[in-house]
């Protein structure tokens, strides 16, 4: 368990170092330009986490499933289960250039970081959003159900595409996200939601919302999954109605269960200032992660739904990135407890995920 803890702690300092100003001057013979400088600053940190990540042994609940894909490409119906083109694809690619699993694996970590990494480039609080990109659990995830965490970090650089007006850019990226995963498709409603723009104007009913969904939210959907099953079972869909009661290994409890509504509100408690300390720049983001909440507070557990509410609550590493880069800007010291006191939570939830085994991510263990 120690070592999951050097690991996971040292993969934040890592990840942090692409974000950071380092003042380094050009070194003759060694680095010239400034250029150059940002490149080692961005390239050496990912290498060595894609490393790390890559020459692991046993760890994320799916790793022998994906280790299985890769190594018996050969043998009939091995992507049976694997319908994305685009994942398929790069696994076979990977297999005919020759590259061993843990290489392989380094590779796909090398793309799914360096996504992140185009897709926050213009954001505030990159320092923060890098953070919490851990202390939410994202790289447990990504650990686990690696193919819809690659297709996420792919929509992170979408996202910051359609927010550049680069429509087909994001359509592009989508299509790329797609092939990595299927519930990427639905991040195409994302341009319809400014729409509904008006509503981040409402803090109060936004709050009296999360409170409601979050004590009811399952009573909504049993009663809404009730009336999809009636209809289900007078079509060749009947099967899958079964899969809407179905619910995940890990439905959280404890402080992961109560830490998802508590954070939702202390954001939104603070929406006004948020909105123009950026001077509204991340309205539609906000709508992303409002959706993405009201959606897992209402059906995050189920086995089927719960891949479309990870397409859209996931974005919350960067709200919660930019709510303490706001919180931390201001010179009221209410401001920095609170940004103090958020911070405990989610260090409290990152130790309490590896303690606990979240999604097969300890104990660490490496392949030589």
């Amino acid at each position: 368990m120690l070592l999951a803890f050097v690991v996971y702690f040292s993969l934040i300092l890592l990840a942090e170092i692409p974000v950071l100003k380092i003042n380094l001057k050009p070194y003759p013979g060694l680095w010239e330009n400034r250029a150059v400088i940002n490149k080692i600053q961005l390239w050496l940190p990912l290498i060595l986490i894609a490393i790390i990540l890559g020459f692991r042994d046993g760890v994320g609940v799916d790793f022998y499933s994906y280790r299985f894909l890769y190594l018996y490409q050969d043998q009939p119906d091995t992507f049976s289960e694997v319908p994305e083109f685009g994942f398929k694809a790069v696994y076979q690619l990977l297999n005919l250039i020759g590259l061993p699993f843990p290489v392989a694996l380094s590779v796909i970590n090398i793309i799914a970081f360096y996504s992140i990494y185009s897709g926050i480039r213009d954001y505030k609080g990159k320092i923060w959003i890098i953070l919490f990109l851990f202390l939410t659990g994202q790289l447990f995830y990504f650990l686990n159900i690696t193919r819809q965490g690659l297709a996420l970090f792919v929509l992170v650089c979408a996202l910051n595409e359609y927010c550049k007006h680069n429509i087909w850019k994001f359509v592009i990226l989508v299509g790329i996200a797609y092939s990595f995963h299927f519930s990427s498709i639905l991040f195409l409603i994302v341009p319809l939601l400014p729409k509904f723009k008006a509503i981040l104007n409402f803090r109060f009913i936004i709050i009296l919302s999360i409170l409601i969904f979050s004590i009811f939210g399952s009573v909504i959907f049993g009663y809404i999954v009730n009336g999809i099953v009636e209809i289900m079972n007078h079509t060749h869909y009947a099967r899958y109605g079964t899969l809407l009661f179905s619910w995940e290994m890990e439905t959280g409890s404890g402080i992961g269960a109560l830490l998802q509504p508590l954070s939702a509100i202390l954001v939104f408690v603070n929406l006004r200032g948020f909105r123009k300390y950026y001077k509204y720049r991340y309205d539609l983001l906000l709508l992303i992660y409002l959706t993405g909440t009201l959606m897992s507070l209402t059906f995050g557990n189920s086995l089927l739904l719960s891949r479309i509410v990870f397409l859209f609550i996931s974005f919350q590493f960067i709200v919660f990135g930019l709510f303490i880069n706001y919180l931390l800007s201001n010179n009221k010291i209410l401001y920095h407890i609170e940004a103090y006191f958020f911070l405990f939570l989610y260090f409290s939830y990152y130790i309490g995920m590896i303690l606990l085994h979240n999604n097969g991510c300890s104990p660490y263990k490496f392949c030589f």
